[in-house]
């Protein structure tokens, strides 16, 4: 099976095949974010399972200033690694993950002018629902915005996470 990956993808699957299929475990990652350098966004993933094993992970990360998006592929490597992404206006997103499917669990530290720009710009029927269950903890009028989600799935898992919030029985939440 690995020898089809390879021949397919015409690359050396090796560290893959080691850490997923004869390993055991999981990552468990911690995401932050720093724009306290003027022009720089720095973004920082920390491993924090309780073995020692460290995975090597590709991911890509989707930058977003309004709704331009630029990608970066990077790897994850290290007990603790930073990336910097070099700006001129602010990004309103730095989405970790973009296409999220990282096997992990993931801890996303973003601010809710984060969250609000994932469910305006990102795309990903797995953003919007991250945004959702953000706006769903923190007791937010924009949890009514999954109500109107083209997708069937959005609009009922919103109608459950109104359910459980302080306007499940407010009428203004639905105009």
């Amino acid at each position: 099976l690995r020898l089809a990956f390879e021949e397919v993808t015409g690359k050396d699957m090796n560290w893959f095949w080691n850490q997923w299929y004869y390993g055991s475990g999981h990552p468990k990652l911690k995401i932050s974010y720093n724009y306290d350098i003027p022009g720089t966004a720095k973004v920082y993933v920390e491993q924090t399972q309780k073995t020692n094993k460290l995975y090597s992970l590709p991911i890509a990360i989707d930058i977003y200033t309004g709704s331009d998006k630029e990608r970066k592929n990077v790897w994850i490597e290290n007990k603790l690694d930073s990336f910097s992404f070099f700006y001129t206006t602010k990004p309103d997103l730095i989405n970790v993950d973009a296409d999220k499917i990282l096997l992990a669990e993931k801890t996303d530290n973003k601010s809710e002018e984060n969250y609000l720009a994932q469910w305006k710009y990102a795309k990903n029927y797995l953003d919007r629902r991250e945004a959702l269950d953000f706006f769903a903890k923190k007791t937010m009028p924009e949890i009514s915005k999954g109500l109107y989600d083209k997708f069937a799935g959005l609009r009922q898992y919103t109608i459950q996470k109104i359910a459980s919030t302080a306007y499940k029985n407010d009428a203004v939440i639905l105009e």
